[in-house]
């Protein structure tokens, strides 16, 4: 299923973002199932995206909850099984027919570096991931920064952001934080104020 993650855009400049869905439990529930989910960077919708086969998916009306279902899409590969794109039909009444016509979607194409790394002020290590357009530079390039979770450079909100940059033609620098995934140092948690 990874190899399915990118982002497509349509002739419109429409652009989706598809990625596996994090793994996220709590007190022994599993609420996301592991399956592709589409971020649509038009309206800012985020779908689950439901399998058929391989390579049909039906798209669901929302993140969590799939029916009644919105549409469905089709990855289409090239001669040496590599995804190109994908087809999009929106039938929310008919999702296994095509009573409209589809729309096609081209992979953009993208480089990924997760090799990069640095010393911060302090001299410690850091590692990151640089997700650049195939396009001539020199790219504007986002830094990613992270909250107080404890981040890494392949989470949901460091893909979906670079997916999103990418898709505007500009880089990203997404990296592990002190302590969590590759670098060196140690996680330091801030405490709570209490008013």
């Amino acid at each position: 299923m990874p190899n399915n993650e990118g982002v497509y855009r349509f002739d419109s400049g429409r652009a989706l973002s598809i990625i596996v869905s994090p793994k996220f439990s709590s007190s022994g529930l599993e609420y996301f199932g592991r399956s592709l989910m589409m971020t649509d960077f038009e309206n800012g919708d985020l779908r689950s995206l439901y399998a058929l086969d391989d390579s049909t998916f039906v798209v669901g009306v929302q993140r969590v909850v799939g029916a009644p279902f919105d549409g469905r899409i089709q990855f289409m590969k090239d001669e040496q099984g590599n995804i190109e794109g994908l087809m999009w039909w929106e039938t929310p009444n008919d999702i296994l027919s095509s009573p409209v016509p589809s729309e096609y979607a081209a992979r953009v194409p993208l480089v990924i570096d997760d090799g990069v790394s640095y010393l911060s002020a302090d001299g410690t290590k850091l590692v990151g991931r640089l997700t650049m357009p195939v396009s001539a530079g020199p790219h504007a390039a986002f830094v990613m920064p992270h909250g107080s979770e404890a981040g890494t450079r392949d989470n949901f909100g460091a893909k979906v952001t670079a997916h999103y940059f990418l898709s505007r033609g500009i880089a990203t620098l997404n990296y592990d934080k002190r302590g969590v995934g590759d670098p060196e140092g140690s996680i330091m948690k801030a405490p709570m104020l209490q008013i």
